[in-house]
């Protein structure tokens, strides 16, 4: 009896590890405290469980850490020492998760996973319909008057709106980014009921138009024709099946907020910001510029990451435009910062880690990881995404959660 009762104790405690899961719906104090208590709960299962988990080479932690240890390094020669170690204590996850993946281990059984996972997915879910919720209530407030071909303003406002959301507030890109990561993994991971993945599958749909955030969903269209060459063999079936697929996100995308902002691309008529004319496409293009024009500057091990910001603003100073005055804005290229930040030697050794990744996942056949690396690395091309605290937990938990689940259990998605 004591040892039934010890038993349900453990899986009380247990349940603690998918708090984590629940990132969607957490304000940033919230997601960290849950990251300390994913700790806390591992570091105690660790102590009490009786299962013998196959031992992993601490060559996983050093791989999945890399980032968090080129942050430490670049203390060395950093000129701006306090940012840096703000930086440094925001990428604490990218140590935490690999510690206790690879050597804690929480998870030893498949249907934890899973249900990690669907936690993740439903939580996603409600964050989708509390912001639906949101915006239908404060419609009145986001539409502008459209007298004067507004359109383009009410987006930005229905945009914003996503970010003053109680609690689960969070830019766009982000929320674009949490959306996409429950899309990918419901495909993979359906629930028992059709009606329920149905309904999963439209109301990500309509998050991911509702945030329109361009990069993150090229990345999934991408990721997505990948899937139906993956399943189909025959390259003329796949093809068509591509064409099909492509026509129908076309058809949404023109009753959808996108339409508004592609149009933009090609409406602009600045190409660099002036004044108070200034969207999002002049906007990157003097980022860009910039970004690109202080490579030679930072050589072979960059600016440090408490530098490459203060940087890119003094190169913002030469566009006579309020733009740059009102925020700060960085490279929106992961591979961008890597190369300001760390250098030709740290961009070397980032895309080497990257390759790693994607190399755990092929040789395990495991397509699920695999295509979500792909919608990361295309989605690093337009984004920063690692620069604030939900990109860095979003990526480093799943992908610690899936090469742990591929080098412990060896599973596979055909």
């Amino acid at each position: 009896m004591m040892l039934n009762k010890t038993q349900i104790k453990l899986q009380h405690i247990n349940s603690l590890l998918y708090l984590v899961a629940m990132l969607p719906l957490f304000s940033l104090k919230m997601v960290s405290i849950s990251i300390i208590i994913f700790l806390v709960t591992a570091l105690f299962n660790f102590f009490h469980r009786k299962e013998k988990l196959e031992s992993i080479n601490y060559k996983y932690i050093l791989l999945f850490a890399a980032p968090f240890f080129l942050n430490i390094l670049a203390l060395l020669y950093t000129n701006n020492y306090q940012i840096s170690l703000k930086i440094l204590e925001k990428n604490l996850a990218i140590i935490i998760f690999p510690v206790v993946f690879f050597f804690l281990k929480p998870f030893y059984r498949n249907s934890q996973f899973i249900r990690f996972i669907q936690v993740y997915i439903l939580s996603c879910f409600a964050m989708v319909v509390f912001s639906i919720i949101y915006v239908l209530v404060n419609v009145s407030n986001i539409v502008v008057n459209n007298t004067n071909n507004n359109n383009y303003q009410s987006v930005v406002k229905l945009r914003e709106s996503l970010d003053l959301v109680p609690i689960i507030g969070e830019h766009t890109i982000y929320y674009s980014l949490l959306v996409g990561v429950g899309l990918l993994l419901l495909y993979y991971n359906r629930f028992k009921s059709i009606i329920l993945n149905i309904l999963l599958y439209v109301f990500f749909v309509l998050g991911l138009l509702l945030a329109s955030s361009k990069g993150v969903i090229l990345a999934l269209i991408l990721v997505s024709i990948c899937v139906i060459f993956q399943k189909n063999k025959n390259v003329k079936r796949s093809s068509l099946v591509t064409v099909v697929f492509l026509v129908g996100i076309s058809l949404l995308g023109y009753f959808s907020p996108l339409k508004v902002r592609i149009e933009s691309f090609f409406k602009n008529k600045h190409f660099y910001p002036t004044g108070i004319h200034y969207n999002s496409v002049n906007i990157r293009n003097a980022i860009y510029s910039c970004s690109f024009s202080l490579i030679d500057d930072a050589g072979l091990f960059g600016f440090s990451p408490g530098d490459t910001q203060v940087k890119l603003n003094e190169c913002y100073k030469q566009f006579d435009t309020v733009a740059f005055q009102k925020k700060s804005y960085n490279t929106h290229n992961q591979y961008l910062d890597y190369l300001l930040s760390f250098g030709f030697v740290g961009l070397f050794i980032m895309l080497f880690v990257y390759f790693q990744y994607l190399k755990i996942a092929l040789k395990a056949n495991n397509r699920f990881y695999l295509n979500f690396l792909i919608f990361f690395y295309i989605a690093f091309l337009t984004e920063n995404i690692l620069a604030r605290n939900t990109g860095i937990i979003l990526f480093n938990l799943f992908n610690c959660l899936m090469g742990y689940r591929v080098l412990i259990l060896k599973e596979t998605y055909e």
